[in-house]
């Protein structure tokens, strides 16, 4: 069974990921944050029950990047993939110097997402081929 953390600002995207994960057998949504501050606050008091984080990179408060640094800073274990609609270098890269395990794009099939997450899970990297590209400069 893989734990998941969903981390989004709009609870209708939330509420669409989580019902398209509970489809998936080995998947396990645990709990959601709304911003990055209520995800490192969760995950300081339940990182022992996460497996992988899916991390928007838009959000109030704290965005995906500065929560996922502050994540992997006191909790380099946890696997993180940013769940996102950008499709920009400079998001790219910052999120994976920040320490996600991957990169997504919001419009990715449930095929997709469900390989990502289980790659990640099991210790490897997923980027988007659209992501990947601006990796190769």
């Amino acid at each position: 069974m893989i734990r998941i953390l969903i981390v989004d600002d709009h609870q209708i995207i939330r509420n669409g990921i989580r019902l398209m994960l509970r489809t998936v057998p080995e998947f396990n949504v645990i709990a959601e944050a709304e911003n990055g501050i209520e995800a490192v606050e969760y995950v300081e008091k339940n990182a022992q029950n996460i497996d992988v984080i899916l991390m928007d990179i838009s959000m109030p408060k704290l965005d995906g990047i500065g929560a996922t640094k502050l994540i992997k800073e006191k909790f380099p274990e946890l696997k993180i993939i940013a769940l996102t609609m950008h499709l920009e270098e400079s998001y790219i890269k910052d999120m994976i110097k920040s320490g996600a395990s991957g990169y997504m794009l919001k419009e990715s099939d449930k095929s997709v997402v469900a390989k990502a997450i289980n790659l990640v899970a099991q210790g490897g990297n997923y980027i988007d081929k659209e992501a990947e590209n601006f990796l190769k400069h």
